[in-house]
């Protein structure tokens, strides 16, 4: 969204920081490849049904989807309480709707009046 705005508004947008997070335009670029590698970006959005697939039947489709070669070690991280915080590095839909957002202002902004970062 970050993206399409800095595009679409970029005379509205002074700065843009995306982390993490490839161009739009080269993830397009790879090709049906790279739509084959990342269908699990869509299953990562929704809380609780990656979980669901992930462990179903013993952890079956983790262990055919990661083909980690030391899955058992990875499953105990994961059932000791690791792999919904692991899920939330993904950018989640809550199940209330609501939606987050994070800013920040750094020092020198005329919006800030005390000169400190400000996170809302």
């Amino acid at each position: 969204m970050a993206w399409g705005l800095g595009a679409l508004a970029g005379d509205r947008v002074d700065h843009l920081v995306t982390l993490s997070v490839g161009h739009p335009a080269t993830f397009r670029a790879g090709g049906f490849e790279q739509y084959e590698k990342s269908w699990y970006m869509l299953l990562f959005q929704f809380t609780g049904v990656a979980e669901e697939w992930l462990s179903a039947n013993g952890w079956a489709n983790f262990r055919a989807w990661s083909r980690h070669p030391d899955a058992d070690a990875v499953i105990a991280e994961l059932e000791a309480g690791s792999l919904t915080p692991g899920l939330n590095y993904y950018p989640r839909q809550p199940a209330s709707g609501d939606l987050a957002a994070l800013g920040a202002r750094a020092a020198g902004d005329p919006e800030s009046d005390d000169g400190r970062l400000e996170l809302w």
